[in-house]
């Protein structure tokens, strides 16, 4: 994903069958984003301008949230595939496509309801065009899918932010350093 210039952020919501979501997506909105965009813009010193652009719609995925491929906070197993990510960003960015214009969009944050306690919030970048996801002609490449890890209840509110700033720094091209 470009580190300089205006970068668009579709923000979709997500919910299943064994984890309705009650809670409006605005407040799911404002715990993850606002602190996230405010840290990466400060620390690129103003080169980088990231408009999120939510769809404030519950979108129900097909399957429960245990079937997506997630290891998850509570759950031990294999780590997720690119291939099991990829195939849920592309389900929930079909689902959200009738009502939601992603020419131009560089990048989609995936918010699960928190009560998805198997998702977790991994970074998602395709390397080559064929592992990326699309919508209206428009190939996405990176992206990050955020689950119930980050809304422990001994973390606070500000862990939120700080995990999407942390993803979405993956998908700027950072690594971690351990």
């Amino acid at each position: 994903m470009p580190s300089q210039g205006t970068v668009r952020i579709a923000v979709l919501f997500v919910d299943f069958s064994d984890a309705i979501s009650t809670q409006p997506t605005e407040e799911l909105f404002n715990t993850n984003v606002p602190d996230a965009e405010t840290y990466l813009e400060a620390m690129s010193f103003g080169d980088l301008d990231l408009q999120f652009e939510p769809l404030h719609t519950w979108l129900r995925m097909s399957e429960t949230h245990g079937s997506y491929g997630f290891p998850g906070a509570t759950q031990s197993g294999s780590p997720l595939t690119h291939e099991d990510q990829q195939a849920y960003i592309q389900e929930a960015v079909a689902l959200a496509d009738p009502d939601f214009d992603f020419q131009g969009i560089d990048s989609v944050l995936i918010i699960a309801d928190p009560k998805a306690d198997s998702m977790h919030s991994p970074a998602f970048v395709a390397n080559h065009p064929y592992w990326g996801v699309t919508a209206d002609d428009q190939l996405i490449t990176s992206g990050v899918t955020r689950g119930g890890d980050y809304y422990e209840p001994y973390l606070s509110e500000r862990s939120s932010g700080n995990a999407v700033a942390h993803e979405i720094g993956h998908t700027l091209g950072l690594s971690d350093l351990y």
